[in-house]
């Protein structure tokens, strides 16, 4: 059960817009009204369908209207909710309520009054209206004092009860980056290409698949969306840990990111990147962008990356459970011998033969990947599949051999032998972005129907509970090692965890070598 509590944020005259508000199931509570006498009391609440809750609040610090909180079952709640159980008055909402337990009531230091009449030892919220000094709140860190109307409030602040994140005190979201509007689309490709010789031609190419889409790229906004369940997960957890987002290629452009880090104090913070898998692009170039950016930036905050994750439960399983719902989607005259089709982006093969420390990792981790979810497929559904690895989104120069075969080549080689059906896996790709959107549901679908295929398209992990779990989970692990603690590293298949930190000589560039963080070659 998680208590939402409302706080008084201004005088009682004053007023906000409405907001809207939708029902919620709620349980019997501790009530607060900051217009009693008695700030606190204990009632129980009011049946469902005489509560409202207020919904669509943007932001923790935004007035809205309520008087009293009470208590919101879990699921109900979406972390910045309360329940209004009388006449409204405003009220500030907090991100992550967090119970405490006050030993004994104080007096807030500029009013004579005391503003908290609770008996001894009762649970109240962070964030209610009362005055607690620092010292006489369990796991206290310090206060801050917060003048509101004419109430002084002391707020405490808290030690975190989850795991240990040290010698972390924030965590980075390293993303590719992507075209908000048609004007970024010609720039954006230009970023991401400069010095390797794509024709011409090959960019336009790719910037009409942008303008398809309204010039604009999908995989901003589910970077936003993943930092958001990110941010949500670790509260949640008792982590209290800042959470940023930078981009390789586009704004927000990880420079800009690690210079606000700095100006916020950050001194260490753990990488994730938005690649699962191990090569020149999806790996090494990350580690070397981290190292233009932090010679870039004086006084940036040391940064160590999270291990690659293609094996992890919390990336696999979410692939698993997809593929099983695509395959109940298909009709039931064609479903049993469905061909699985796992699709990831194709590289050069010279990059694909020296990705990981023992070369052609690219290629064998998803193959290990594909071989797992059919396995766990077949014993969920009882039925065996055919199961094929297959690329998508060539952009390199003609005349350098990239990883084949093509999706649409390899649909057509299916269809020729009597396939009837596919299942289209994006595995190579953590959420719905370009090479998703297009590769596989405007071309590779279409190639499907012209094939007289029936076909579907999975989904990624995106945001997905255990996909958003593992970012934890990595981060939890990786700081127990920097302790010299024991770690036991979550994998499933054939292969072994990756390493924290990348071999010497690890996905080299094949342009040459340059600087690279996060390696024992860094």
């Amino acid at each position: 059960m998680i208590i939402v509590k409302a706080a008084i944020c201004a005088e009682r005259e004053a007023t906000v817009p409405p907001v809207p508000w939708v029902p919620v199931e709620v349980a019997p509570a501790i009530v607060c009204s900051a217009m009693s006498p008695m700030l606190c009391r204990e009632r129980p609440s009011r049946p469902s369908s005489a509560l409202r809750t207020c919904s669509g609040v943007p932001a923790s610090t935004d007035t809205v209207m309520a008087s009293r909180s009470t208590e919101v079952m879990p699921e109900k709640w979406s972390g910045r909710s309360m329940v209004s159980t009388g006449a409204e008055m405003p009220v500030k909402l907090w991100p992550v309520p967090t119970i405490f337990t006050v030993p004994r009531c104080a007096t807030a230091p500029s009013i004579s009054r005391t503003i908290c009449p609770v008996e001894s030892g009762a649970t109240i919220l962070r964030g209610s209206a009362v005055s607690v000094p620092a010292q006489f709140v369990h796991g206290a860190m310090g206060s801050r004092v917060v003048t509101l109307g004419a109430i002084t409030r002391l707020t405490p602040m808290f030690s975190s009860t989850g795991p240990d994140v040290s010698p972390y005190d924030a965590l980075l979201l390293l993303s590719f980056g992507g075209p908000e509007k048609p004007a970024d689309v010609v720039p954006f490709p230009e970023n991401v290409t400069r010095g390797r010789g794509i024709p011409r031609e090959r960019l336009e190419e790719v910037g009409e698949h942008y303008f398809l889409f309204g010039g604009r790229s999908p995989i901003n906004d589910q970077n936003r969306a993943l930092l958001a369940a990110i941010r949500e997960d670790l509260a949640g957890s008792g982590i209290d840990l800042p959470v940023y987002w930078g981009n390789r290629n586009w704004d927000p452009y990880l420079v800009d990111t690690l210079t606000q880090m700095r100006e916020d104090g950050i001194t260490r913070a753990a990488v994730l990147t938005t690649s699962a898998y191990s090569s020149y692009s999806s790996c090494r170039q990350y580690r070397e962008n981290l190292a233009d950016a932090v010679a870039a930036v004086e006084g940036a905050p040391r940064l160590d990356r999270l291990r690659q994750y293609f094996n992890h439960p919390g990336f696999v399983e979410p692939v698993v459970d997809a593929t099983t719902a695509g395959l109940a989607e298909l009709p039931d005259n064609v479903r049993e011998r469905a061909e699985l089709v796992f699709v990831t982006h194709s590289i050069p093969t010279e990059m694909a033969e020296t990705s990981g420390p023992d070369g052609d990792g690219y290629v064998r981790q998803h193959l290990s990947v594909a071989a797992e979810v059919t396995s766990r497929v077949r014993q969920e559904t009882g039925r065996h599949h055919g199961h094929d690895t297959v690329f998508c989104s060539r952009s390199g120069s003609p005349r350098t051999p990239w990883l084949e075969p093509d999706v649409n080549d390899h649909l057509a080689t299916l269809a020729k032998a009597g396939a009837r059906a596919v299942v289209l896996v994006p595995v190579g790709f953590v959420s719905d972005h370009m090479e998703v959107i297009y590769d596989l549901d405007t071309e590779a679908l279409a190639t499907a129907e012209k094939l007289g295929l029936e076909a579907i398209r999975v989904a990624t992990p995106g945001v997905d509970p255990r996909f958003v779990a593992m970012v934890r989970d990595l981060l939890v692990e990786r700081a127990a090692a920097e302790r010299d603690e024991p770690v036991e590293r979550a994998a499933v298949g054939d292969m072994v965890a990756r390493p924290e930190v990348c071999a010497v000589g690890c996905c080299p560039n094949p342009r040459g070598e340059r600087p690279a963080l996060c390696g024992l070659d860094a």
